[in-house]
């Protein structure tokens, strides 16, 4: 029963995701500039006719736009993050390439530097919260619409979202090359396990299989395994 809630859920939000792409479609070429939608009537008011025409100019001329210029500059920061990743590992690389970079931008002012981290950092964790919070594995786990997540997937969000802070903040301290010994807070109160060896190869090296998890997914190879296997529910 709570299978076929989740999947009603999911049918409703699939459904009215299409109404919105076929509404978008057919007021494409409207001659008067007014968004008009058979599933959602308007009155013929002159506030409801401002409204369908602010939408119209939204939904038909700047929201496609908008997305294109964020295609552009999410890639550019996805290729530059993973740039990060896969030279951690390699030192002489990293000082030669990213940390005169890094040192350029973290030299000017307060304002300047805090802009930085701040963007860096919070893209990190917008992919990083995004796709966790986006996943589903049906009878398991998965954040559903319309009030339908029960209190055990919302307390497994919530204990994912906090136990990938210190990971996160940990990754961010080394890609803009803060070393152990300038104490900073995340130091302070958690500190880096650089004690040993094995870890400090660890996190230098494992954050390289950043590159291959953007090729598997460039090639899909998931969704061929799980065909392959006969498991074609988990594909993407």
């Amino acid at each position: 029963m709570v299978a076929l809630i989740y999947i009603l859920s999911l049918f409703k939000e699939y459904l009215q995701y299409a109404f919105e792409l076929e509404d978008c479609i057919l007021n494409e070429w409207s001659p008067d500039g007014v968004f008009r939608s058979d599933f959602y009537p308007r009155s013929h008011s002159f506030c409801e006719r401002i409204k369908g025409k602010v939408e119209w100019a939204w939904k038909i001329k700047v929201f496609p736009i908008l997305k294109r210029v964020l295609s552009v500059i999410f890639w550019t920061f996805s290729v530059f993050i993973v740039i990060l990743e896969c030279t951690l590992g390699i030192p002489n690389l990293y000082d030669e390439l990213i940390f005169g970079f890094f040192s350029t931008l973290l030299s000017g002012t307060y304002s300047r530097t805090l802009v930085v981290t701040l963007t860096i950092m919070g893209y990190l964790c917008f992919c990083t919260y995004y796709g966790i919070f986006n996943f589903r594995v049906s009878g398991f786990y998965g954040l559903y619409p319309y009030h339908q997540t029960d209190p055990s997937n919302l307390v497994y969000s919530a204990l994912y979202l906090a136990k990938l802070a210190s990971p996160l903040c940990l990754n961010f301290l080394m890609l803009i090359h803060i070393e152990n010994h300038k104490k900073t807070v995340f130091d302070q109160v958690a500190g880096r396990g650089m004690s040993w060896a094995f870890v400090n190869n660890f996190l230098e090296y494992f954050p390289c299989l950043t590159l291959v998890l953007c090729l598997a997914y460039y090639f899909d190879v998931y969704s061929k395994v799980m065909k392959v296997m006969g498991l074609d529910e988990f594909t993407y």
